[in-house]
């Protein structure tokens, strides 16, 4: 699997990122440390949870988080893996009260490093922000968790473009370092904009876009498959498919733009040798920024055929023909 390094940072990943969310709870413990010994076989080493994850299961908060520690103390590989976690998430039935204070912060920072068995996480995100709330303090408190070696590099999830160039320029004027990017949703289909849902989550546009071109700043995109939008069960012609998830997938990317992209990269996958699927990812990590693509893969069977996607590279004439809409 290609690998890359993190600008403004001596880290390097696969271009394919493993998300546990599932991890301990619709996926077993048992398959779990199956799916992550895949994983690891097949190039991987980059791995994304958070402090959030699976809190929307009756006592399954935190669990994806041990799960992975526990995977990583069994086998004895840390050095080898780079392990990402987030914190500062609001609380699921208050989502519209903020929890980016400096005590609410290094709170779920604890508890992360408590549940991974860790005494440090290579990279941190913020999971959500609040534009109310000062960068400067923001900054001060990643700031602690770096000099006491909690955390190696920080980054944001789910900002919007302009607290994220708002943020790079106040670290720019203090000569402050250790912000090493940013997390959205993004996949290759355009998500419709009138499905509804969480609102404090952001997808990747032409703005953002446009800024990670000229910053140069890394980017790391769930959602990457756009709920197996591009996996074979959906197009053009199958309005009605069978899986219990279909409705969210019909709902959010059936669209003649997306109908166009998936074909395109149906042509694409036979010129390669590969699958739809997978020409959909390479969308993500073909970018002339840095970037990776954030994979959840619940059986054996899709991660193999995921892990295909992290050897293809598109040319910048590919990445052309797939998006022009």
């Amino acid at each position: 699997m290609r690998k890359i390094i993190i600008p403004n940072t001596d880290i390097e990943v696969s271009v394919l990122c493993l998300g546990v969310a599932d991890h301990g709870t619709r996926i077993s413990e048992e398959d779990s440390f199956q799916r992550l010994d895949q994983f690891v076989a097949g190039g991987g080493n980059f791995f994304d949870t958070a402090h959030i994850y699976a809190a929307w299961v009756p006592g399954g908060g935190g669990v994806p988080e041990r799960v992975l520690g526990k995977w990583i103390a069994s086998r004895g590989n840390r050095e080898q893996v780079v392990v990402a976690t987030k914190g500062a998430h609001p609380h699921l039935d208050s989502m519209y009260v903020s929890r980016i204070t400096r005590a609410e912060i290094l709170q779920d920072l604890d508890e992360s490093l408590e549940r991974l068995k860790l005494d440090q996480v290579d990279l941190y995100w913020l999971h959500r922000d609040d534009p109310s709330h000062p960068i400067a303090d923001i900054v001060e408190t990643l700031q602690t968790a770096i000099s006491t070696k909690k955390i190696r590099f920080f980054g944001v999830s789910n900002w919007s473009t302009a607290r994220i160039k708002e943020l790079v320029a106040y670290l720019e004027a203090q000569n402050l370092s250790g912000f090493f990017g940013s997390q959205v949703g993004w996949s290759m289909a355009v998500r419709n904009t009138d499905v509804g849902g969480d609102t404090t989550i952001r997808f990747m546009d032409t703005e953002m876009e446009a800024f990670h071109r000229e910053s140069g700043v890394f980017v790391a995109g769930y959602s990457s498959q756009a709920n197996g939008f591009f996996a074979g069960a959906y197009g053009r012609n199958i309005l009605q498919p069978t899986p219990p998830s279909a409705k969210v997938v019909v709902r959010s990317y059936y669209s003649e733009r997306n109908f166009g992209r998936l074909e395109r990269a149906q042509e694409l996958a036979k010129r390669y040798n590969t699958d739809t699927n997978s020409i959909a990812l390479a969308y993500l990590t073909s970018q002339p920024f840095p970037a990776c693509a954030i994979a959840s893969c619940p059986t054996e069977a899709y991660l193999q055929t995921t892990l295909e996607a992290g050897d293809v590279l598109l040319s910048s004439a590919d990445l052309i023909y797939l998006t022009q809409d």
